[in-house]
């Protein structure tokens, strides 16, 4: 498959998220309240001082399914592949 778009940053992103569903507690018991810790690997298709886009799946139509991280939730980023290289095949 021909990814339609230039190569890009792979990485490994960890980062702060709400938690999924609305319950009720005891106002005493808030100060145990976390947050979820979300993690994913993919393309850094885009950022700003504000966010970074991570595409993790690219159709040959061009559709990318996407993750819009606000960069104050973001706990650590890992490096995995710097740049997408060209591979040599067989066929030349």
């Amino acid at each position: 498959m021909n990814i339609p778009c230039e190569p890009r940053m792979i990485e490994f992103i960890i980062w702060r998220d709400a938690v999924n569903m609305s319950t009720r507690s005891h106002i005493a018991e808030l100060d145990k309240v976390r947050c979820a810790h979300n993690s994913n690997v993919g393309w850094v298709i885009n950022e700003n001082s504000d966010r970074v886009v991570l595409a993790h799946g690219v159709s040959d139509t061009g559709e990318v399914d996407h993750f819009v991280i606000p960069t104050n939730c973001i706990i650590e980023r890992i490096p995995i592949i710097s740049k997408a290289t060209k591979r040599k095949t067989s066929n030349g």
